[in-house]
């Protein structure tokens, strides 16, 4: 293994970057690992380094320690975390590494805390040559989960690590690197220091574009059916998409504007369906329901992606796994200049009388209960629908009941959220008359393959049985268009 202390890195504004280099003992170019963070390779962070990146280096990999702009021995200043500044330099020390005859063109990021936190950022922009990130106690919403903020509320951490930032981001190169200059770039740090650290913090209580994308600046009116246009693939042939488009208020609470859902076997028409190929990359447009909203200034839109709805949407036998590689929405904007169409003068509302009737059970809808196993992972929904119990005045048309009860019961264990055996989603009705009644249950499962209806159909005329079906059929996932359930 070779070790070779300080490797300037050159950017295009002229900055050079400090980086301690391992290289393995091998003749051929390797894949490369990057650490990228401010914590001073030579002093602070070198006891951690010595452990880490020898360990890489002798699995066969190139391994770096880079002390970002204005940091250790590097050029340049630096006064807060997280800049754009600091993720167009990764983006040029990736290219950089890449084109070295040491390295294969291949680039790995790996971090903790800070280098775990920007290896997400930098990973977003898509440098060409970076191929895998490993990251660790890190996140990306750095104002509901960093050592900031949690709910709103100011954590005792933001003064903890304002105050070690502080202490860490004025100090000096060292002299035997960067030569007489060092009591220059010390300098400078001091004077870039034109805030404490806790304070820049403490000065977004709220979310806003320090830790977010900006809010509307002015209202929005949106109008009509949003898309979203997605670049993903599956480890599964069978998936399904669900994208919500949610307005997120300044204090984090969110409203579903619209939603849609894609069964991604349906991605080229509803006319066929057609199993994913793992691992491709396909492009998959959703349309979502139309909607008419109108989006407050300072709130912003945000795209949730899931691969279960449960219980709008039957759940898969599987539990596939997506990849987005990017994405991009078109939102329906209203014109909020364009004239505004007089309602029609309809007169004073009417309606004809109701039969007469005595109401026995008023109709409810929404009746749901939502029970938990913790044990086995089960998850329960049971509601019920009561349309009406009516006693109609007519004695030939004395209707008792019509109600409905649905009863769904869901694994979420892996290796799937599938409904369990003996408790499938079910969709139970039934109605009755005096001298006559019958039931329907409709339990559905996912069978080989498909999805299995079982049907019961019972019927009494008074209390004895006259009538009673039962069906068992299969649906394919799978099924070319036109073909009959078996």
């Amino acid at each position: 293994m070779r070790i070779i202390e300080t490797v300037w890195i050159p950017l295009s504004d002229g900055c050079r970057l400090a980086a301690r280099l391992w290289l393995p003992d091998e003749s051929s170019p390797v894949p490369a690992i990057l650490e990228y963070l401010p914590y001073r390779r030579r002093d602070r962070h070198r006891g951690d380094d010595a452990v880490l990146h020898p360990g890489l280096a002798g699995c066969g990999y190139a391994a770096l320690r880079v002390d970002m702009r204005g940091a250790g021995d590097s050029d340049g200043l630096m006064n807060d975390e997280y800049t754009p500044q600091e993720w167009r330099d990764a983006c040029e020390v990736i290219a950089w590494i890449a084109a070295q005859d040491w390295c294969s063109g291949s680039v790995g990021l790996i971090g903790i805390s800070w280098s775990g936190f920007n290896a997400l950022q930098i990973a977003a922009l898509r440098p060409p040559a970076l191929k895998a990130i490993v990251t660790a106690c890190s996140t990306d919403d750095r104002y509901a989960d960093d050592m900031h903020y949690m709910g709103g509320a100011l954590l005792k951490d933001n003064l903890q690590y304002g105050a070690t930032l502080f202490t860490w981001t004025p100090t000096p190169p060292d002299p035997a690197i960067v030569g007489d200059r060092w009591k220059a770039m010390w300098l400078a740090r001091l004077n870039a220091m034109d805030l404490p650290p806790a304070a820049r913090w403490m000065q977004h209580p709220q979310r806003d574009d320090y830790f977010d994308g900006p809010p509307a600046a002015t209202a929005l009116q949106l109008l009509g059916r949003a898309e979203v246009r997605l670049e993903l693939c599956a480890d599964n042939p069978l998936a399904m998409l669900a994208v919500r488009l949610n307005a997120v208020a300044p204090d984090g609470t969110a409203i579903r504007v619209s939603y849609g859902l894609l069964n991604l076997a349906a991605r080229n028409g509803f006319d066929r369906a057609e199993p994913l190929v793992p691992g491709h990359y396909y492009q998959i447009n959703v349309l979502l329901k139309a909607a008419a909203f109108v989006l407050p200034s300072g709130y912003r839109l945000r795209v949730a992606l899931s691969t279960c709805y449960w219980p709008l949407a039957a759940p898969l036998p599987v539990r596939p796994v997506l990849t987005v590689q990017r994405g991009s929405v078109i939102l329906p904007l209203r014109d909020p200049d364009a004239e505004v169409c007089p309602p029609p003068a309809l007169g004073d509302p009417w309606s004809s009388p109701p039969v007469p009737a005595r109401v026995l059970v008023a109709p409810a809808r929404g009746r749901q209960r939502v029970i938990r196993d913790m044990d086995d992972g089960e998850t329960t929904l049971r509601w019920c629908i009561i349309l009406a119990q009516l006693n109609w005045r007519r004695p030939d048309c004395a209707l008792r009941r019509w109600a409905a009860r649905s009863i769904a019961s869901m694994l979420t264990t892996p290796p799937a959220p599938v409904p369990k055996p003996g408790a499938a989603p079910a969709f139970i009705a039934a109605t009755g008359r005096p001298g006559w009644r019958f039931t329907a249950c409709l339990p559905l499962t996912p069978a080989a393959g498909g999805w299995r209806l079982e049907s019961i159909l019972d019927a009494w005329d008074g209390e004895e049985p006259c009538f009673s079906r039962r069906w068992r059929l299969d649906f394919p996932f799978f099924s070319p268009s036109g073909d009959e359930p078996a």
